[in-house]
């Protein structure tokens, strides 16, 4: 019986360990909201919590264009990127660009666009498109959806469902708190 309970709880807590579960708030086009991060300790450092890093070619307001390997800082209320060019510090905010941009290995390129206090990244492009506040193919990172050309709004239960009726089996699982699976059937991905 003993060793029951001692599993039971490995597996309760081995996945957390080297796990930080953040609060990261977060300006949408729909309002302020507090994102929970999950993110592995290794990726915490003194300057807070960044997303992995990349190549990015970042359009400012004035058209010039900086290409630099760097992360997005996703500690403070606003998000923003920061760098050195020899002795002089940069620090990159949504509000001073056009666009950030980098292409992966495989050729596909994600593109943030700015919005209030991050970078709205889309990660799939559908009926209803989905954008994340990160360059990471994850559902967590999700934070708006927008059906064809129209506005950009919150990932909520709510927007989901409005923007999925007609198709009863989406507002089902939408109704639910499926939200992901949701899109996927009224997208049919």
């Amino acid at each position: 019986m003993k060793w029951l309970f001692f599993f039971i709880l490995c597996l309760l807590f081995i996945p957390s360990m080297g796990q930080n579960i953040v609060r990261v708030p977060v300006n949408t086009p729909g309002g302020s909201m507090t994102l929970i991060h999950h993110t592995n300790t290794n990726r915490v450092r003194n300057s807070g919590i960044k997303s992995y890093g990349h190549d990015y070619k970042i359009k400012l307001v004035n058209d010039s264009v900086i290409s630099k390997y760097t992360k997005i800082n996703i500690n403070d209320s606003i998000h923003y990127i920061e760098f050195k060019k020899g002795k002089k510090e940069f620090l990159i905010k949504p509000a001073d660009t056009k666009e950030i941009k980098f292409t992966t290995s495989s050729g596909y390129t994600y593109t943030g666009i700015p919005k209030d206090s991050c970078w709205l990244f889309k990660m799939r492009q559908g009926k209803i498109s989905t954008y994340s506040y990160l360059p990471e193919f994850d559902p967590i990172y999700l934070i708006a959806i927008q059906k064809g050309n129209g506005e950009i709004l919150p990932y909520t239960k709510e927007n989901v469902i409005k923007m999925v009726e007609g198709n009863e089996e989406a507002v089902k699982h939408a109704a639910k708190g499926n939200l992901d699976k949701a899109l996927l059937i009224y997208n049919g991905w």
